[in-house]
């Protein structure tokens, strides 16, 4: 398949950044960070292949359950496809760091399933994440570029869009 993939993180990235030990629980909590459509559609239309991966350790924590995170990952997509934007495929993991998953970031198991399963060169994907565990999980995968979003690199997707879109 063609086109290079974008693999978001989730919460802080298209979803707003929630405060430490703070989890989307809740379906009113499901919403798109501002400018999070647009930036999407300008990597669509530049060719990009959209995926979303995500730790949610709130399931192992025992704060909601697996179908509930999944239900809620899939109610972010759908807000994101209907900004007119297609999800391509995306990953949660439900586990905590001591859990020694091969899925939760910074390892990069969600990244190469994602990669397997939906046909991508892992060397000319980007990584675009929040926390420095998303960063690390596109290094250890093997990504071709990675974008930080904090106060001192990208301050949101939109800046990142433009970015990819000039390149």
């Amino acid at each position: 398949m063609t086109g290079r993939a974008v693999i978001l993180d989730r919460d802080g990235v298209i979803t707003p950044k929630l405060a430490t030990d703070e989890y989307v629980l809740r379906d009113e909590q499901v919403v798109l960070d501002q400018g999070v459509g647009e930036a999407l559609r300008i990597m669509a239309k530049a060719g990009f292949r959209l995926f979303i991966f995500s730790n949610q350790k709130c399931v192992a924590k025992g704060l909601i359950t697996l179908e509930e995170a999944q239900r809620l990952q899939a109610a972010v997509i759908a807000l994101v496809e209907a900004e007119g934007v297609h999800v391509e495929g995306a990953r949660l993991c439900p586990h905590r760091d001591e859990d020694a998953c091969a899925c939760r970031k910074p390892k990069p198991g969600m990244i190469l399933d994602l990669a397997a399963a939906h046909d991508f060169e892992i060397p000319s994907a980007v990584v675009v994440g929040d926390s420095k565990r998303d960063i690390e999980a596109g290094n250890a995968a093997g990504c071709g570029s990675c974008y930080l979003i904090a106060d001192n690199h990208f301050h949101n997707l939109l800046e990142v869009a433009r970015d990819l879109k000039e390149d």
